[in-house]
């Protein structure tokens, strides 16, 4: 009976049609033109969104609930690159989302004006996209990310900040996101989720720049936000996932000397000029403040090790899901332990080696048993658990009723418990 109800409620809010292990999920969207816009009114608009919803080959047959992996494309608009993406995407064996943004607004490419499909229209896509698929009976919830590139990078940013994503999603958030050389903002209020951010951008990156990434990154950092990182690529220029070399784009304009930011209530500003920028008459001053036009894009001689990064940061994020530390609430207790997972036990007193290298043992071991069903100590964190698979082993519990698990503040990754 629970089927069937999960069923009619994921029809209600998206239309799904078949062609074997491939279907056409459409979601309805809205044209806000700012955040701000977009949070004062979230709802869906009269805008269909056709997206592509594509299983891997090892998915074939089975029942069991997968990952998922939305991709975002940018200005240019959906392009042959990107579905080298997609592909490693499907390859370890997720499901892939990819849909064309500008088409149902009666667009083909925003290269020359950006207003024409604006970053809060396609972000309002992603997190109606994100709210259909959490209801998919083949997806699993709590393992969708995102990645995008360009103007598509910065939606995989913007989604992770919390007042327009509960505007829009409520309590769904994506597991993991990959910003693709994207155009940054500053946040004046810095409240984003705590799920792991990998941005890759070109260190000779003149189309969105690289500076402003990096600065935007490490404010964030300062506020907390450690599950936030930004790797630069030597030598490589926006769109460096071209399939084409490196050449110049007359048309494009480079953003590297604007300083664009959003306030609490989601409206953007330049910072330098002040110019909020609510309208497109006021974005065109912006852009002749700070914007000129001309860039260099394409080359993929860092691709190789792109993909091998990406491939690293999923497994991680969505494959193994592990609970990372900045995941657990700050205010309990500092101490710490570690899981081993070769031994199936847990070391309290110990400490966690950066990106799960090992741990050196405390005092105090117990099983996983012990781990979920105890209560250790007035510090822990309620939170609840309904499956779990550690060390290749699988654990059924019946009820969902909270679980008790340890603090972990004092360990770099957390316990390496792994959801299904």
């Amino acid at each position: 009976m629970k089927k069937i109800i999960l069923c009619v409620f994921l029809l209600a809010v998206t239309t799904v049609s078949w062609a074997g292990d491939r279907e056409t999920i459409r979601v309805l969207s809205s044209n806000p033109f700012t955040f701000a816009e977009l949070m004062k009114n979230p709802g869906a608009g009269n805008v269909t969104l056709k997206a592509t919803l594509e299983f891997p080959s090892t998915a074939k047959g089975k029942l069991e609930k997968i990952p998922a992996m939305v991709f975002v494309h940018g200005s240019g608009g959906p392009l042959p690159r990107h579905q080298k993406w997609l592909k490693l995407f499907r390859d370890m064996g997720y499901a892939t989302v990819y849909a064309n943004h500008f088409a149902p607004r009666g667009v083909s490419s925003t290269t020359g004006n950006q207003s024409s499909v604006s970053y809060a229209m396609m972000t309002a896509d992603a997190l109606h996209l994100l709210n259909a698929l959490v209801k998919h009976p083949r997806i699993d919830p709590n393992r969708i990310g995102i990645m995008g590139g360009s103007k598509g990078g910065g939606v995989a940013y913007y989604v992770a900040w919390n007042p327009l994503r509960e505007a829009v999603a409520k309590d769904n958030k994506f597991a993991a996101s990959i910003p693709l050389y994207p155009p940054c903002y500053f946040w004046e209020k810095k409240d984003f989720t705590n799920k792991p951010m990998l941005m890759m951008i070109g260190d000779k990156d003149n189309y969105t720049g690289y500076r402003q990434c990096v600065r935007s990154i490490k404010e964030n950092q300062s506020a907390g936000y450690n599950n936030m990182q930004v790797k630069l690529y030597k030598g490589a220029y926006h769109a460096f996932d071209s399939n084409k070399g490196i050449r110049k784009c007359a048309n494009c304009f480079n953003f590297t000397q604007c300083k664009l930011a959003v306030r609490s209530d989601g409206m953007f500003y330049e910072r330098t000029t002040g110019i909020t920028m609510d309208k497109v008459s006021n974005m065109k001053k912006v852009i002749k403040s700070c914007g000129k036009r001309g860039t260099t894009n394409g080359g993929n001689h860092v691709m190789s090790e792109a993909m091998q990064d990406v491939r690293e940061f999923l497994t991680r994020a969505l494959t193994n899901a592990v609970i990372q530390a900045w995941e657990i609430p700050q205010q309990i207790d500092p101490t710490s332990y570690c899981y081993d997972q070769n031994n199936n036990e847990f070391y309290f007193g110990a400490y966690r080696d950066p990106w799960n290298k090992g741990c050196s043992r405390g005092d105090t071991v117990i099983s996983l048993d012990e781990y979920i069903h105890d209560e250790l100590s007035p510090t822990t964190v309620v939170m609840p658990v309904t499956k779990s698979k550690v060390a290749g082993k699988t654990k059924d519990y019946k009820d969902s009723e909270p679980r008790r698990m340890p603090p972990c503040i004092g360990c770099a990754l957390g316990p390496g418990f792994q959801y299904l």
